[in-house]
């Protein structure tokens, strides 16, 4: 995504008419309808299970049309994955994106905040979508503060946020809820997919 802004420059700089489409940073809050329809597709599980949804395309696409890449392949090496990927859809499996290297979205890259910062960001961006200046002013006090004494902070206030693990109970509903799915997955993945230790 990184490469897009500036092909987008050269572009224009060349003198070729590019239209955005991008989404940009919204100044007016999201359709009713629309935030409704995301909050019921997340709370489904079908969403999370992957067999069936990559079934729907079975009778539209021959299955030697389809590839399906395991995050862990991409995680574990990214290079390799990638000329596969190329080299299935026949183009130049030596080309190496030059952002390859790096990890986006890393849980552990994200913003960790104490409580009442997160509070604070949260009230700004719901109430001021616009306010893209104050948000940035709560990210930048955010990383002032070192993730060790939120942790520390968070333990002490007995408000339980610096945990992060999926609790045993719901890591069990969650496994026996999806553990046909993943099983089917493997018709997909092949037999070397471990099933996430769960099929």
């Amino acid at each position: 995504m990184a490469e897009i802004p500036a092909l987008k420059r050269r572009l224009i700089q060349e003198g070729v008419d590019v239209i955005d489409i991008g989404a940009g940073d919204a100044d007016l809050a999201p359709p009713r309808a629309a935030v409704e329809a995301l909050a019921r597709a997340a709370r489904d599980p079908a969403m999370s299970r992957y067999a069936f949804q990559l079934q729907q395309y079975v009778p539209h696409f021959p299955r030697e049309r389809m590839l399906v890449v395991a995050s862990e392949a991409l995680r574990n090496d990214r290079k390799a994955t990638v000329r596969g990927v190329c080299a299935f859809l026949g183009v130049d499996d030596a080309f190496v994106p030059p952002s390859l290297a790096r990890e986006f979205y890393r849980s552990q890259n994200r913003p960790v905040y104490p409580s009442a910062l997160w509070t604070v960001r949260r009230a700004v961006r719901r109430r001021i979508p616009a306010a893209k200046r104050a948000k940035e002013l709560v990210d930048s006090l955010g990383r002032s503060v070192r993730r060790s004494d939120v942790a520390a902070a968070d333990d002490q206030s007995g408000n339980g946020a610096a945990e992060t693990g999926i609790p045993a109970v719901v890591r069990s509903a969650l496994e026996d809820l999806l553990r046909e799915d993943v099983g089917r997955l493997r018709s997909f993945l092949g037999p070397e997919f471990d099933g996430w230790g769960i099929a």
